[in-house]
């Protein structure tokens, strides 16, 4: 059973006030799903959660959010309700991005978001259920944009024609909900139109300054008028689903009974066939390559079979060889102990000599100290006998006509020659022997004073002068290398990256890597090579909008990112926005491919190169914030990254007869129309 710690928290959604909804990332998986935290402590909360639990499950198609499992937190006062994740959000972001369609492609695309939510409310209604509270938060939207209803909480089984309680949120209920406070299916079908209303015009149809005034609105009628360019069979359908009759409102099946309706029906399951054809297919295909790596494996099996007994063999000849050198071990060890008893003899009778030695010096050096001691006795007689002819000197020089003189000639005298206190200072005592012999007045103060050693003053320290770092700093530009590129993976089950290589796992799976850092300014090259053991591999390298999200199995061309990417495929052709040109070299294995783009410059530029030459076809006006990227899809095939650096000098010199392409706007293959 799961549980609360099989789930990482990612963010935290808006939620009401009876529930709080996170964004969980299934640790085991990395698959993101929502989790739905309700209070359910009380038995009146318990009550209600076990009803929509309920409808959730009976309730699960195509056409609503799935509910994957439930379990109660640690505390056990509330339930956690893990729901499938639709990253395309709710149809608020619809409506936003609605508004900057033409008006033809709002109409078409008008009239299949009609179909598929009135599909789903069918959905509910044919198990006799009415949602209550359908509004655009309610409707959310998946990566392939089909439509999931969502939020059942104020959903309820219908007994009756009529359900007296009240629920949703205000500006999309009927009439009779604000005027006779009762709900039917056709008050579902009323919040449908105002839905497709707001979603064709990009405004409320009882727009007001306040929610009480919208609802005045709604009761007194008082809608707004369509534009004059939509076309009257939406206008009709529209009008029809806001009739303020509730009798006289379409049910879901009279609008999926409608022409146009029906026509976009079978558009939306012809597609859904064909994805289920591919599904198939790919199921086909890892089956065959189950059956083949099946084969493989046996063949492999026999092979390491073969192996073991070869190994086998091996090991009972090295067996013996291991005996026949263990011998001739044990051989080499009784000689080298015979060796070292030898040595060890040979030692001792060293160690002998060097003993009888040792006594010979120690006999040798007390000798030498007791003629020391002799000596010492005899030099402090000689200091003695030295003191007393100072004595006798210092006499002489204190007669009275010398007296003004004599004193700092004797204590000049006295600072010269010092008697020193310890005996073994033999050459000093030598020195104020031969000093004393020396008459008083052959020593002036002068001649001490030139004996006086005046220390020499120190050269000054020059000053270092210290770079100016910051500014060297300000001009270097900064550095790029192929470390520091990031891939961002959508599904680590097709790809990963080691290093400086990126390498499809060893299935078939779409899977396109963006790559941080995001360039905004310079001139900046990005390059490697690919690498497939396919037959026909097919690949791609090229640039995307800093703002593209490429989705687990999907081309970097999937849906919105067509605009936001240009693709150089494996064939030599580039695309953008409408038709692939053809008119660059093919992308060959293990042969160096690149992308340089110039941020520098306006518009800003984007060109490609095949081992250094650069290539005819080139695109202009670029975002100002890209990424490069890297497709691959087939099994262990990869791309190693071997460029990825800043030009001071742009690249590109053009190219005769070359083409350039804009940024946003649709190309066209004119030599094959």
């Amino acid at each position: 059973m799961s549980s609360i710690k099989d789930y990482k928290i990612i963010s935290k959604l808006p939620g009401g006030a009876q529930s709080k909804t996170f964004i969980v990332e299934l640790k085991s998986t990395h698959q993101q799903f929502i989790m739905k935290k309700v209070d359910y402590l009380e038995q009146v909360d318990r009550a209600k959660v076990d009803i929509e639990v309920d409808l959730m499950r009976s309730l699960d198609s195509d056409f609503t959010v799935r509910l994957v499992c439930v379990f109660p937190d640690p505390m056990e006062i509330e339930l956690c309700m893990i729901l499938e994740y639709c990253v395309r959000g709710d149809f608020r972001n619809i409506i936003d991005e609605f508004q900057q369609l033409p008006q033809s492609e709002k109409l078409m695309r008008g009239w299949e978001y009609t179909a598929q939510i009135t599909r789903a409310l069918d959905h509910l209604h044919s198990h006799n259920v009415m949602h209550r509270d359908l509004n655009p938060a309610n409707i959310l939207v998946n990566y392939d944009g089909t439509i999931r209803l969502g939020d059942f909480g104020l959903s309820r089984e219908m007994n009756e024609d009529y359900y007296l309680t009240i629920a949703g949120t205000k500006v999309y209920m009927a009439p009779e909900v604000h005027l006779l406070k009762r709900m039917n299916k056709s008050s579902d079908m009323f919040s449908l139109g105002v839905i497709i209303f707001q979603l064709i015009t990009g405004h409320h149809p009882y727009e007001a300054d306040s929610e009480e005034a919208m609802i005045d609105k709604i009761k007194k009628n008082k809608v707004s008028e369509l534009p004059d360019w939509v076309s009257n069979q939406m206008k009709e359908v529209i009008k029809w689903m806001m009739n303020n009759n509730e009798n006289h409102r379409p049910t879901t099946k009279m609008i999926l009974s409608h022409d146009t309706v029906l026509m976009y029906l079978r558009s939306c399951e012809d597609r859904e066939q064909l994805k289920q054809e591919k599904i198939e297919a790919l199921n086909e295909r890892d089956l065959h390559i189950q059956e083949r790596n099946g084969l493989q494996s046996d063949n492999e099996k026999a092979l390491a079979e073969r192996d073991r007994e070869r190994i086998e063999k091996d090991r009972l000849q090295i067996e013996l060889n291991r005996e026949r050198i263990e011998k001739e071990r044990f051989k080499q060890e009784a000689d080298q102990q015979k060796r070292r008893a030898d040595t060890t003899q040979s030692e001792l009778d060293k160690q002998k000599t060097k003993t009888y030695q040792s006594q010979e010096l120690v006999k040798a050096f007390q000798q030498q100290i007791e003629a020391t001691q002799s000596d010492n006795t005899r030099l402090k007689t000689e200091v003695q006998h030295l003191q007393a002819e100072l004595s006798k000197l210092i006499h002489l020089a204190t007669q009275p006509k010398q007296q003004s003189k004599a004193e700092p000639q004797h204590q000049q005298i006295q600072q010269q020659i010092s008697i020193p206190s310890n005996t073994q200072q033999s050459d000093n005592i030598i020195q104020q022997k031969q000093m004393s012999i020396v008459q008083p007045a052959v020593i002036r103060g002068d001649q001490i004073e030139q004996s006086v050693i005046v220390p020499k003053p120190l050269p000054k320290e020059q000053v270092k002068q210290e770079p100016k770092i910051k500014q060297i700093q300000q001009q270097v530009p900064p550095s790029l290398n192929p470390n520091m590129l990031v891939g961002i993976i959508p599904d680590e089950e097709d790809a990963y990256q080691k290093g400086l290589k990126l390498i499809h796992t060893n299935k078939w799976g779409l899977s396109t890597v963006a790559f941080n850092p995001i360039i905004s300014s310079g001139i900046v090259r990005f390059g490697g090579f690919f690498e497939s053991p396919s037959f026909n591999p097919t690949f791609i390298i090229g640039i995307d909008d800093a703002s593209a999200v490429f989705g687990s199995d999907e081309g970097p061309d999937k849906g919105e990112n067509e605009k936001k990417t240009v693709c150089y495929w494996s064939d030599g052709s580039i695309s953008h926005i409408g038709d692939c040109i053809p008119g660059n070299s093919r992308i060959e294995l293990n042969k160096s491919v690149s992308c340089e783009v110039n941020m520098n410059i306006s518009p800003r530029t984007l060109t490609f190169f095949i081992d250094n030459q650069e290539q005819g076809l080139s695109v202009t006006n670029i975002p100002s914030s890209i990424r490069f990227y890297i497709f691959i899809c087939d099994e262990n095939s990869s791309f190693t990254i071997n460029r990825f650096e800043n030009l001071q000098f742009s690249s590109s010199k053009g190219v005769s007869n070359g083409k350039v392409f804009e940024w946003g706007k649709e190309w066209k293959d004119e030599e094959n129309d």
